[in-house]
């Protein structure tokens, strides 16, 4: 007498097919990424155009990839026993992968929304919170920066999107060279603003009121320079109106409070 054949036995015929459609899976995406380097796309002008298809890329190769992994899956009826037990306790089973998932969800879509409404763009100086630099990637998690020191910095793109976000060429290729300089108490501030204006490459010169222990806050502004100029630019401004202050008789040397500018 014939044993029984158990219905839920998987055979080697279901096995052979997974098998193969992880291979065809695993060509299909190495492929893709040969294609795609081979054309080169984050060659591209326009930073728009660069971080749109950089994530285009990634989010083609993650659904593929879980596709191929879901066929596999399907041909061996792993994805029934699993519907089986999610269908058993699906609201326990929610919660439990929402609370898991939650920061990885959070970011991809973060990510995707970064890159729908393009606040940051490949190659733009940017500064958030303390962090500053130029976005290197966006990729489905984080947004890498690298400052002018070569520091490679990875910011979670759910953080990116809570943030304030400087952006100093989203408009115009370049950036606007920014410092501030305190003056003593008592000194004519008017006549400050003339003389800083009266410097090469001061476009824009503005007392930013009175703070501390009485000290007038001077801000001026230069011409846009490229963003790996900015630091020398600003410093090159900074001596110049320490120097020219001082020459006037409104500051000393040894007075606190020279402060590094921020790009704006």
């Amino acid at each position: 007498m014939l044993a029984a054949t158990d219905p839920k036995a998987i055979t080697v015929g279901q096995w052979i097919s997974a098998a193969l459609t992880i291979v065809l899976t695993i060509a299909i995406v190495l492929s893709l990424r040969w294609a795609l380097r081979r054309r080169k796309p984050v060659q591209f002008t326009d930073p728009s155009v660069r971080t749109r298809v950089r994530l285009l890329q990634r989010m083609g190769v993650t659904l593929i990839i879980l596709i191929g992994l879901a066929s596999a899956a399907a041909q061996i009826g792993i994805l029934d026993g699993i519907a089986n037990t999610v269908l058993a306790g699906s609201a326990i089973t929610a919660v439990i992968v929402g609370f898991a998932a939650r920061s990885t969800l959070a970011n991809s879509l973060a990510g995707v929304v970064l890159t729908i409404t393009q606040p940051v763009r490949v190659g733009d100086n940017v500064k958030v919170g303390d962090h500053e630099g130029t976005v290197e990637d966006v990729t489905l998690s984080a947004t890498v920066l690298r400052t002018v020191h070569g520091t490679i910095i990875r910011i979670p793109n759910e953080l990116m999107a809570q943030s304030v976000v400087y952006n100093d060429t989203i408009l115009d290729n370049g950036v606007i060279p920014e410092v501030s300089v305190l003056v003593p108490f008592g000194a004519d501030m008017p006549a400050a603003v003339d003389v800083a204006l009266d410097l090469d490459g001061v476009e824009l010169a503005r007392h930013m009121g009175v703070e501390g222990e009485g000290w007038n806050r001077l801000m001026v502004r230069g011409p846009r320079c490229a963003p790996g100029d900015r630091i020398a630019a600003e410093a090159r401004m900074r001596l110049a109106l320490i120097d020219a202050l001082t020459r006037a008789g409104m500051m000393s040397r040894s007075e606190p409070g020279q402060e590094t500018g921020r790009a704006v």
